[in-house]
């Protein structure tokens, strides 16, 4: 299936999953939970291939992004933090529904905004499929 990568970079890439069996099935039966998992799957692979970042670290709940991204470069040690990156799955929508979650998810990156770091935000939609990939750099110093 052909992944449409939206946003500030626009490309196409292939999106591949294997068929599930029966015992599959009853592994994910919250498709809430398994769309949020995707979506950080996928995000993190565009993350690391559009910057050309090699690292991601998880963040702790209530900074306002889900993960911290590192370039490696910094002599201070091997995980410098470089960006900020968000990121929201959707199940099924379609351009409104894409467009409100990409402006609550940069809102909600304020929170971090005292690092001075750009930030990342990805909306997959998997009914489309569709990733929105947006940098920010309000609040980047």
């Amino acid at each position: 299936m052909l992944l449409c990568v939206t946003g500030d970079v626009c490309a196409a890439g292939s999106l591949r999953w294997c068929d599930v069996n029966e015992q599959d099935e009853g592994t994910w039966a919250d498709l809430q939970e398994a769309t949020e998992y995707g979506a950080y799957g996928v995000a993190i692979i565009l993350a690391l291939r559009l910057t050309q970042t090699p690292r991601v670290e998880r963040s702790a709940k209530g900074t306002g992004v889900d993960y911290w991204v590192g370039d490696g470069k910094d002599r201070r040690g091997i995980f410098q933090r470089t960006a900020r990156l968000e990121v929201s799955g959707i199940l099924r929508g379609d351009e409104g529904k894409i467009a409100a979650r990409l402006r609550e998810k940069l809102s909600q990156t304020k929170r971090s905004n005292s690092t001075g770091l750009p930030v990342y935000v990805v909306i997959v939609d998997f009914g489309r499929p569709e990733a929105r990939f947006v940098k920010s750099t309000e609040g980047a110093k």
